[in-house]
C-alpha cells in the first residue's frame, strides 16, 4: 500500500485487461472516497474522468488540497468497455505508519559535519574521568575497570605472555611430578602397534599375520592337484605351499597342513 503525507497530491492507477491483455481507448471515470481514522467516510470525487497512460493503464490525480485527513483514500475506476473487470479499486494510506512525523528533510535537521563529530568524540575520550561518575555510565564502568586493574593483576597478565607459557608449564609438571612428555615419548609407534596386532595368536598357534597369508593363498594363490586327492595352494610369490589338503573323491577335506611362515 503506498503512503503519503497530508497536503500532497496522490495518483491512483488502474489496469484494464481483456482476456489478460491491456485494453486501450477506454472511457474511464473515478470515484474517490476518504476513510478517516475513526471510520468516518466521505466521497470526494464522483465520476471524474481518468487519464489514459497506455497499454491498459489509467490514472486519476487527487489534488493535494483534498488530501487533508489521516486515513485511507480509495478510488474506484469504472468503465462500460469490454474488459475482464469493469470496476477496479486503488488505495493510498495518508499520514500513517510514522510518515506523519517526516515533516522536514533530513539535511535540514543538523549541519554538524563528520569532522565536528570526530572532534567532539576526541574531546570526550581525552577528558579525565570524574571522581564520582554518573551511575551506570561509561565513565563509571571504565573507572571500575581501572580500579580493578592493580599492579598484581597486571603481573598476572604478563605471566600469560607466550614467552612465559613453556617455562610455566614445565614448572607445573615438575611440581606435580607429572611426566606427560616422557609418557608420550614412550608410546609405541604405529608400526610397532601394527606389528603387535599381526603377531597376536588368534587360533591355536596361528597368528593374525600367518592367518592372513594362508587366507591370501586360498583366495589368490596358484593351486595344484585339482581333481586329485592332494590339493595345494601356493603363496602369492609361488615359493611354497601355504595349504596342503588331502581330499576325498567328493572334495571333502580329510587332512590339512598349513604354513603361514
Amino acid at each position: 500500500m503506498p503512503i503519503e503525507q497530508t497536503g500532497n497530491a496522490i495518483t491512483f492507477y488502474a489496469f484494464y485487461t481483456n482476456l489478460g491483455l491491456g485494453v486501450l481507448g477506454l472511457a474511464v471515470t473515478a470515484d474517490v472516497w476518504e476513510v478517516e481514522f475513526d471510520g468516518t467516510t466521505g466521497e470526494l470525487v464522483a465520476a471524474a474522468a481518468a487519464t489514459e497512460i497506455g497499454d491498459g493503464l489509467y490514472r486519476y490525480i487527487l489534488v493535494g488540497g483534498s488530501v487533508d485527513i489521516t486515513g485511507e483514500y480509495l478510488a474506484v475506476f469504472k468503465t462500460a468497455g469490454v474488459v475482464d473487470q469493469q470496476h477496479v479499486a486503488a488505495i493510498w494510506s495518508v499520514a500513517r505508519g510514522g510518515i506523519e512525523n517526516l515533516d522536514a528533510t533530513v539535511s535540514s535537521r543538523s549541519t554538524v559535519t563528520t569532522a565536528q563529530v570526530n572532534t567532539e568524540v576526541d574531546i570526550a575520550l581525552n577528558t579525565a574521568i570524574p571522581g564520582a561518575p554518573t551511575l551506570d555510565s561509561i565513565n563509571e564502568r571504565i573507572a571500575a575497570l581501572d580500579d580493578a586493574y592493580t599492579a598484581a593483576r597486571a603481573a598476572y597478565l604478563d605471566e600469560l605472555a607466550a614467552a612465559n607459557m613453556p617455562a610455566d608449564l614445565d614448572a607445573v609438571l615438575l611440581d606435580t611430578g607429572t611426566t606427560i612428555p616422557a609418557a608420550i615419548a614412550a608410546l609405541p609407534t604405529s608400526a610397532a602397534v601394527a606389528g603387535a596386532v599381526h603377531d597376536e595368536v588368534i587360533e591355536g598357534v596361528l597368528t593374525f599375520r600367518q592367518i592372513t597369508r594362508i587366507v591370501l593363498a586360498a583366495l589368490a594363490g596358484i593351486s595344484t592337484g585339482g581333481g586329485t586327492v592332494n590339493v595345494a595352494f601356493r603363496d602369492v610369490a609361488d615359493t611354497k605351499d601355504r595349504i596342503q589338503a588331502t581330499v576325498t573323491v567328493n572334495g571333502n577335506r580329510t587332512a590339512i597342513a598349513l604354513d603361514g611362515t
